[in-house]
């Protein structure tokens, strides 16, 4: 562990889409599914998943509804804003350390069910972090399951695994328009966002039933994540007018996206 590391690496997923209603029945199967997609990491560091106040969280499907159904934003009065979905933090702890001490960690923020279509940012957004996450090149090769995992059981318009130097790149690169999708050591852009910009012959390609993932030099987990192989890919894409947007609304006529 070294503070190079740290700076290197510091991996986050974020993945976003558009205005899409859900009832807690359907998120909590989706989060249900999310906690499978990062099984891999609770059994490399012997974890287990607590809410934000440090309490232990079951996997059950019932009490993952239950988590759910309490998770409504909330005013100080009580009111409730069904509109904007519902808001859960979770907390990978590793074995035999408490949710507040822990420093190797895996953060979960979901929020999801929202009928708003954003105007400044998205209200339906998943983000793992993973910067907290030691040693971040032993753990690397579990991303490909849990970013496939994570894509299927939230369907967004668009994801990412970025590094924070590919952060950073993305940043000075491309406009600052919130759905102006962001290139990463992986990425995801459904059939409704666009496709992808011309890429180098070292990055993989890969069809999904809704889209395609990108995946940088997939051979050499150090030049995935630095911000050199995203420029390559992001110059590409301006100097060909790449014009990818995420959708602001996901609805579809049954209220699912197909299957």
């Amino acid at each position: 562990m070294t503070t190079h590391t740290t700076t290197r690496w510091g991996l986050l997923f974020q993945a976003f889409w558009g205005a899409r209603a859900e009832a807690p029945a359907a998120i909590a199967a989706r989060l249900t599914s999310t906690l499978d997609a990062l099984d891999g990491f609770r059994a490399a560091i012997d974890g287990r998943w607590t809410d934000d106040s440090g309490n232990d969280v079951s996997a059950d499907p019932l009490a993952v509804e239950e988590l759910v159904s309490r998770s409504v934003p909330r005013s100080i009065e009580g009111k409730t804003f069904p509109k904007q979905g519902f808001g859960i933090t979770l907390i990978l702890v590793p074995g035999g350390q408490s949710a507040f001490d822990a420093r190797a960690t895996l953060r979960l923020e979901v929020t999801a069910g929202s009928a708003l279509v954003p105007k400044h940012s998205f209200f339906n957004s998943v983000f793992v972090d993973g910067t907290s996450l030691f040693p971040e090149q032993e753990t690397y090769s579990l991303w490909d399951a849990a970013f496939a995992g994570l894509v299927a059981a939230w369907q967004p318009e668009h994801a990412a695994l970025l590094s924070k130097e590919q952060r950073q790149v993305n940043e000075s690169v491309l406009p600052p328009d919130i759905d102006v999708p962001w290139v990463g050591a992986l990425t995801y852009l459904s059939d409704r966002a666009g496709a992808f910009p011309e890429t180098p012959a070292s990055a993989r390609m890969e069809s999904t039933a809704d889209g395609a993932v990108l995946s940088l030099t997939p051979d050499s987990p150090t030049d995935a994540v630095s911000g050199r192989s995203a420029r390559e890919v992001l110059d590409r894409a301006v100097a060909g007018g790449w014009n990818a947007r995420i959708p602001r609304s996901s609805e579809h006529p049954s209220g699912q996206r197909p299957d």
